[in-house]
């Protein structure tokens, strides 16, 4: 038990950081093709989809853990729908980058009310859970702008999956010092 706790801290690192690398690509190449931004943004799921599996099955978060998981599969399984099948993505993309985003909010927030709060440090860091909250609240505002506003522009789309994914990477990253195990 005590690896499992010992390393669920850096994964979950690893993936902001990971997170933060894919949201500069982003940013710093908006005249992409939209055909690479869809394969940015299936690689981005497939790799957050495999890291919350990842901390789903090493945290260790009572009533939450499941929820983890949960995301990771309907991650990766977009993911995976966007990468083998491109030409009909590129129709529904901001459709489901919003449902992504939307469906991540809500099991990022209820798996937060979901761990006991004498768990909190353990799972979310000394801070709570004050940065899950904040990191659900931010996915489903930006599913909800994209679902309201899908005519908006593919450079104004880029700017904002790029500047979301740097946020949740760093909030993710900042947030997995808070979950390592102490060294006494």
């Amino acid at each position: 038990m005590a690896e499992k706790k010992s390393s669920s801290w850096l994964w979950r690192m690893i993936g902001g950081i990971i997170l933060v690398i894919l949201g500069i690509l982003i940013l710093v190449y908006p005249d992409v093709t939209l055909s690479l931004v869809v394969l940015i943004v299936g690689i981005l799921l497939i790799v957050t989809g495999l890291f919350e599996l990842i901390f789903g099955f090493s945290a260790d978060a009572k009533g939450g853990r499941w929820l983890f998981i949960l995301k990771g599969l309907i991650d990766l399984i977009l993911g995976i729908i966007i990468l083998v099948y491109p030409d009909i993505t590129l129709t529904i993309f901001v459709y489901l980058v919003a449902a992504w985003a939307i469906i991540w909010g809500i099991f990022e927030l209820i798996a937060t009310m979901m761990v006991p709060k004498e768990q909190a440090p353990a799972v979310y860091g000394a801070g709570g859970k004050g940065l899950s909250y904040l990191i659900g609240i931010l996915a489903i505002a930006f599913g909800i702008v994209l679902a309201v506003y899908p005519d908006a522009t593919l450079t104004i789309i880029i700017y904002i999956v790029g500047f979301l994914v740097i946020v949740v990477g760093l909030l993710m990253a900042i947030n997995s010092f808070g979950t390592r195990p102490s060294k006494s």
